[in-house]
């Protein structure tokens, strides 16, 4: 935009009239109609784009300052820094995201727990929602309000709620008071709420039902089903209030609904298994899990059964003798402080390293409910058998393509799935921080002895020289923990990493948020294997780079407490990758015990979450976890009636 010769006189004394053309475009939000009615408070819209856009201008303001550009003083431009979000549009997004958070809060806190027993009850009357005829509305019946005083009625408030079903819109009014809420009177005629507290939409149980397990078959897609929803109702003859009113409305209400169903779930598997243990030998159960610091760390609404999920594992906050270092670090760091000493000139000494997160892992007769519930083939009646070399196999892989952009809006309120497979993010910060501090200082290249060509030998136990583990770590990917296969600056979640068994089906899944495929994610999932193993239990552990994870708990003493009990392997497709010693050592088809399994259960498992890249990419941090945990169970189901069928048992 060029400027006259006397704005640019004005500009260089400092004279900076505003005017209503100095501006620049930008988006504006709400804009419906060009004959809308004109809001002082909001930027009028002056061009139209298609899908409801719109850009409007901004007034530049006086005080803030210009500068000529440099380079052009003959026909300077004027150079304002309009910053993304001015001072009203950020204190409205913090305001809308404080309402998610508390709305979240009173949903989790408030209206779930007490909508469980009614859904319950629902559930038990209607015959699994066969026969949802005979429901209506009646919001007096559990109204237990005293009077104000006299013959004075007590005073309730009146809402008018739209009900959308899948062939028809209707309109209804219920009276709500302090003990009789909106949610409670929707669900007993078999509708759920958009909102927690006075909702103006409520949809039919039997179209969100239909939706949630749609969804687990194809990409969630809410706005594509709203659309094809509103555009059947008005073919026939119901009238919206707006366009695409339904979709966010919509969402909520899906939302809340599955949570409900997976929260009723979860008490229904903990009665079951409570039944269950009667019968069976006592176990003594792993004590819970520290509570959460993390402002993010979502809280659990069942507090009976801490073992039924890794984000509750089997930690405790260990003692001073389980805090002990082992002897290999131990080892290790003093032969680190060794050649520091000798070799180079350190100025202070190495700072203490963390602990283990993780403590002895508790006396058990047989594996956890947990891991009997995520494979039964594997784990239930699992003893050890001296005659074999290994007793279970897992095997353990990354995946950097289930990304999360970074948003500037930051994280989306706290949910959790009741029966998650994913480990908490403080413990695997803490893993993280242990790893880190446990390893061997490198060295100064000026100061490193040189090693002769024909010199080569072996690091501890191993069977495979240290200059065939070198060229097996150069040429795979997995094991370069500095490189970068997802950009942390536009990627607030970069991948996942997953524990399963032989059949498939997954045991436990850690959310990556590193550049690269770090170490410590896989030592995570072992520890978080054993704690709910018996303590006799051998494991053969198929990997990618297994070879180069073994000399790391060989040289740092990573897993001490039960790598006697581990038998490594290369995963089958990576194997002829590896140098051909490395093959004669952990091919898993010439070591005595793995029988055919061949460790790559992880990519069929990539395979069935596939569908879900597109959509998890843009979602929230938290809902994005939520989804996944619903295809995996999902998923694990599929795959366990599959085995049944096969198997015939």
């Amino acid at each position: 935009m060029r400027l006259t010769q006397s704005e640019v006189e004005n500009i260089r004394s400092g004279n900076l009239a505003a005017r209503a053309s100095d501006h620049r475009p930008f988006r504006v939000q709400g804009i419906h109609h060009p004959l809308q009615t004109a809001n002082p408070r909001r930027p009028q819209a002056l061009v139209y784009l298609p899908n409801r856009n719109s850009l409007g201008q901004r007034p530049f303001r006086s005080s803030r300052r210009c500068e000529l550009s440099p380079k052009h003083h003959d026909a300077p431009e004027l150079i304002s820094e309009h910053p993304l979000f001015d001072d009203s549009n950020a204190t409205s997004i913090q305001s809308h995201v404080s309402k998610r958070l508390k709305q979240a809060q009173w949903w989790t806190s408030e209206v779930i727990p007490k909508l469980q027993p009614i859904f319950l009850t629902l559930y038990h009357t209607t015959k699994s929602f066969r026969d949802l005829s005979g429901l209506s509305i009646d919001d007096t019946a559990a109204c237990t309000c005293p009077a104000r005083g006299g013959n004075q009625p007590v005073k309730r408030r009146l809402l008018n709620i739209s009900v959308v079903r899948m062939t028809a819109l209707e309109q209804i009014q219920i009276r709500v008071c302090a003990c009789s809420a909106a949610p409670a009177i929707l669900l007993r005629a078999g509708l759920f709420p958009a909102s927690p507290k006075h909702p103006d939409l409520a949809v039919d149980i039997e179209v969100l039902d239909f939706v949630q397990h749609l969804f687990l078959e194809m990409p969630p897609n809410v706005s594509a089903f709203t659309k094809a929803l509103e555009v059947t109702l008005i073919n026939r003859g119901y009238k919206l209030d707006s366009e695409n009113s339904l979709r966010r409305r919509f969402g909520h209400a899906l939302q809340w609904y599955t949570h409900l169903c997976n929260v009723t779930q979860k008490t229904i598997d903990t009665l079951v298994r409570t039944a269950r243990g009667m019968h069976l030998s006592p176990d003594p159960l792993p004590p819970p899990l520290p509570s959460e610091t993390s402002p993010h760390s979502p809280q659990s609404n069942n507090d009976e059964d801490e073992e039924s999920s890794p984000a509750h594992a089997s930690l405790q906050t260990p003692s001073p003798l389980e805090t002990a270092p082992t002897t290999l670090a131990v080892a290790g760091r003093k032969r680190a402080h060794s050649i520091l000493s000798d070799d180079t000139d350190s100025e202070d000494e190495s700072p203490h390293p963390a602990v283990n997160p993780f403590p002895e892992p508790p006396p058990r007769s047989r594996p956890s409910d947990y891991l009997i519930e995520c494979c039964p083939l594997c784990f239930a009646g699992l003893k050890h058998d001296p005659s074999q070399a290994v007793d279970v196999v897992a095997c353990d892989d990354g995946n950097f393509v289930q990304k999360r952009r970074r948003t500037k809006g930051g994280r989306d309120p706290p949910l959790s799935h009741p029966s998650s497979y994913f480990i908490s993010e403080s413990l695997a910060n803490e893993m993280s921080d242990f790893v880190d501090s446990t390893r061997l200082p490198k060295p100064r290249k000026k100061k490193q002895a040189r090693v002769d060509e024909g010199e080569d030998g072996f690091e501890g136990v191993m069977k495979v020289p240290q200059s065939v583990l070198d060229e097996c770590e150069a040429s795979f990917k997995a094991a370069d923990e500095k490189r970068e296969k997802a950009s942390t600056k536009y990627f607030d979640d970069t991948g996942l990493m997953a524990m399963v068994c032989r059949h498939d089906r997954p045991l436990f899944v850690v959310n990556m948020r590193t550049a690269g495929e770090k170490q410590f994610y896989v030592l995570l999932l072992m520890e978080m294997l054993f704690q709910h193993l018996p303590r006799d239990i051998r494991v053969g552990f198929l990997y990618d780079v297994a070879c180069i994870l073994h000399r790391s708990c060989v040289k740092f003493g990573f897993l001490s407490r039960y790598i006697d009990r581990i038998l490594f392997g290369v995963s089958v497709f990576h194997a002829f990758g590896h140098q051909w010693p490395c093959q004669l050592i952990y091919h898993p088809l010439k070591c005595i015990g793995f029988g055919f399994s061949n460790g790559e259960g992880c990519e069929r498992l990539w395979k069935g979450i596939m569908a879900l890249v597109p959509v998890l990419r843009v979602s929230g941090s938290h809902l994005r976890i939520y989804t996944l945990d619903m295809q995996l169970r999902h998923n694990a189901e599929a795959n366990r009636i599959h085995i049944i069928y096969i198997r015939g048992d």
